[in-house]
């Protein structure tokens, strides 16, 4: 026997440590387990395989220039803070798009993002698009569907805008 919150139980059972829960009888034990199912299936992104996401930077509607040492990055921020987490991708020179992805590889779950990109000297230095799509000023939002592959086109020039393809 044990004690919870002061009265005497006899099967408590422990979630991570921090809460204890009686549960007597089969069809109790099912019911737990439903609830828990439901909470991780709710959680934004789950259940959601999400989608390949690829950008190609323009700038006027021309391809970006870059000189050799440039780095072109894309970080896909969650549009609601403290919602999920971000991605990145920086650009593959041999077709010139950018690959967005987790850490992983995974790919990017349905939902709306602000498109935060930088074009810097490869050994670092000033953003040389003047920190317009910044993390914190960029103006460019981008809506991602389950569909997979997902194509966008980004222009970074006098009317900056991201398109699906």
């Amino acid at each position: 026997m044990s004690l919870i919150n002061g009265v005497p139980r006899r099967h408590p059972i422990r979630v991570s440590g921090l809460l204890a829960i009686q549960v007597k009888g089969t069809g109790m034990r099912y019911v737990v387990g439903l609830v828990l199912c439901g909470l991780l299936v709710s959680t934004p992104g789950c259940g959601d395989s999400g989608a390949q996401v690829t950008v190609q930077v323009v700038k006027d509607g021309a391809p970006l220039t870059w000189k050799e040492d440039d780095v072109v990055s894309l970080i896909f921020l969650p549009q609601t803070p403290n919602k999920g987490r971000a991605y990145a991708g920086t650009l593959n020179r041999a077709d010139g798009l950018v690959y967005v992805a987790g850490g992983e590889g995974e790919k990017v779950p349905s939902g709306s993002y602000r498109v935060a990109v930088y074009l810097t000297k490869y050994d670092g230095g000033e953003d040389l698009l003047g920190k317009k799509f910044s993390e914190a000023d960029t103006p460019l939002v981008a809506e991602v569907t389950a569909a997979s592959p997902q194509s966008f086109t980004l222009d970074v020039g006098a009317t900056p805008s991201i398109t699906r393809k």
